[in-house]
């Protein structure tokens, strides 16, 4: 499959974005005035792939997307190897329809934060997999750090951070008492964290 980089309104914001930052440490977009339409961990991802690669991003723009839109899918199938009753036909036939998707070819042929942001949702859920089967500190800071960097890619992400409070709230294996409330606590100061650090850069 051949990806292309396509450009939009967006994709020119977030192009010139990174490449303020790159060149000048300022999170501003091709007007040089601050990037405060969108949230601003996707033109610093590619800033850092740019500080990797030593490329711009039109050159290494249809390789990251092919990669990621790879990676959506391998995380898909992987997923779906661990169901409790796995079915290699459905398998297939759910990682074909993602493979075809136009929708998805569509956002993964163009520099948008929805590349990034759908790789982040997936592994958010199989995060909160494994937190719910051990209830671990750890396991908690990853979920939400995730969550916090998927709210920072897209506002959208916000939508996540509630899921994630919720799926705490109905945790029948979490007790209610210090553990349950302390836990959720944790989650939504981490996760929140990102897109507050986010708007005070934008104040």
């Amino acid at each position: 499959m051949l990806f292309r980089s396509g450009l939009s309104p967006d994709s020119i914001v977030y192009l010139s974005t990174a490449q303020n930052i790159h060149n000048h440490g300022v999170i501003n977009d091709y007007s040089n005035q601050p990037m405060m339409d969108f949230p601003a961990f996707y033109p610093i991802f590619l800033c850092i792939i740019m500080f990797i690669t030593g490329l711009g991003v039109m050159a290494f723009g249809p390789v990251l997307n092919g990669l990621l839109f790879g990676l959506l899918i391998w995380l898909c199938g992987w997923m779906m190897d661990r169901f409790s009753h796995p079915a290699r036909w459905y398998k297939w036939a759910v990682l074909i329809c993602i493979l075809l998707s136009p929708c998805l070819l569509e956002v993964y042929s163009m520099i948008w934060s929805e590349t990034l942001f759908l790789l982040l949702s997936v592994l958010f859920m199989i995060g909160c997999h494994r937190y719910f089967r051990h209830h671990t500190i750890g396991r908690l800071l990853l979920i939400a750090v995730i969550a916090g960097l998927a709210c920072v890619t897209r506002y959208a992400g916000i939508s996540i951070i509630a899921m994630g409070g919720l799926l705490m709230l109905c945790d029948g294996r979490l007790r209610w008492g210090g553990r349950k409330i302390g836990h959720m606590i944790l989650f939504g100061v981490v996760a929140i964290l990102f897109p507050v650090l986010n708007m005070y850069r934008n104040y």
